[in-house]
């Protein structure tokens, strides 16, 4: 499968580089014991005192760790043009994934954990043994990451004229431009006929399959002008697979843009605005 980062959005980008960042903050210090009073430790022992994430709350990390998962499969998902059927637009899961690492670290910010340290060959907790655990900078820049990844969703979502839980469908300068099928479903559904089998009225602007159809009719042709727009509704409905609606635009099911046109049996990639 070829990578084409020419399908990603700005806000893919953000998203995706905020998760490879996220995962590699996990690494760095994020708690430090200190003694009763706030003192710390000395340098020698500096190490021995300091946690990462995976030290000191190795299960929520590994949490962590499936949200990063899952924001880099979409980024993924989208730069090789895969078709993914999901109840949901790929936008919302970047958004639920970063939402959901944002809160974990934010839990963490407030309430520290309590790891062990291994002293004199025993493992001790800080907390149990009067000491503290104090904050380090690994996890305010996980924070920041945290919150690349949530903005980049929302861009994201705002680019591809995605529905954003709660706020509604973007409205960005690329919403229009649609993106491959199968990347995501919308909330109404995207595998169903156009609503009610009825055309927006007509092809717009620019042509496609539907616009020879727009302006086939004459005013001037009279009641043969008639007979003939009967006959090729006939056949449209023919073509269209006995009860299936017409091809046509139809408002876009999915939401990236106002038109998209069906086929008689199913969605294409061709949208409008």
């Amino acid at each position: 499968m070829a990578v084409d980062t020419t399908r990603l959005r700005f806000g893919d980008m953000i998203a995706g580089a905020s998760a490879v960042l996220l995962f590699l903050f996990t690494f760095l210090r994020w708690f430090k014991a200190t003694g009763e009073g706030g003192e710390e430790a000395p340098d020698a022992l500096a190490d021995a005192f300091s946690f990462n994430a995976w030290e000191a709350m190795p299960i929520l990390t590994f949490i962590l760790l499936l949200c990063i998962l899952a924001v880099i499969a979409v980024v993924a998902i989208r730069a090789t043009g895969q078709q993914i059927n999901l109840p949901v637009p790929l936008g919302t899961v970047i958004l639920g994934a970063a939402a959901l690492a944002l809160l974990i670290i934010l839990f963490r910010l407030l309430l520290t954990p309590d790891p062990s340290v291994s002293f004199l060959g025993q493992e001790v907790n800080v907390k149990d043994n009067d000491g503290e655990v104090g904050r380090s900078y690994g996890i305010f820049l996980a924070l920041l990451a945290a919150l690349g990844m949530l903005a980049g969703g929302f861009l994201s979502a705002r680019e591809r004229g995605e529905a954003i839980p709660g706020v509604g469908a973007g409205g960005g300068p690329g919403a229009g431009a649609g993106g491959p099928l199968g990347t995501g479903q919308p909330a109404g559904g995207y595998g169903g006929q156009p609503a009610g089998g009825q055309p927006v009225g007509g092809a717009p602007a620019g042509g496609g399959p539907g616009a020879a159809s727009a302006g086939a009719a004459d005013p001037g042709a009279g009641a043969g002008a008639g007979a003939g727009a009967a006959g090729a509704g006939a056949g449209a409905g023919a073509a269209g697979g006995g009860g299936n609606p017409a091809p046509d635009w139809y408002d876009d099911p999915r939401g990236e843009a106002r038109l998209r046109y069906w086929d008689g049996t199913q969605w294409t990639d061709q949208t409008a605005n």
